[in-house]
């Protein structure tokens, strides 16, 4: 499988063409919630299913995984992990 570089947050990431299978050195509470959908947008249904449903709204675009998860009253560092272990499948 072909890797492409993908740079977030000053993170270093591979993936194929279609972003679908990457491996990215850390995401972390302060990552950009639209960084981690632009490397792995098969993560969106996660996004979603603790209510954060307006992914592609402007918020996502500045708002970190850790803003986003206070303001939908989810525990940030649970919400990590399993986002972790979600992306790796």
């Amino acid at each position: 499988m072909h890797k492409s570089p993908y740079f977030v947050m000053g993170c270093l990431c591979s993936g194929d063409a279609k972003g679908m299978d990457f491996e990215m050195s850390e995401i972390t509470k302060d990552t950009i919630i639209a960084e981690i959908l632009n490397v792995a947008p098969h993560s969106a249904p996660l996004f979603r299913s603790i209510g954060m449903n307006c992914l592609g709204c402007a918020m996502s675009s500045g708002e970190t995984l850790g803003e986003a998860c206070m303001v939908h009253g989810v525990d940030p560092d649970a919400f990590l992990e399993k986002l972790t272990e979600y992306i790796k499948q």
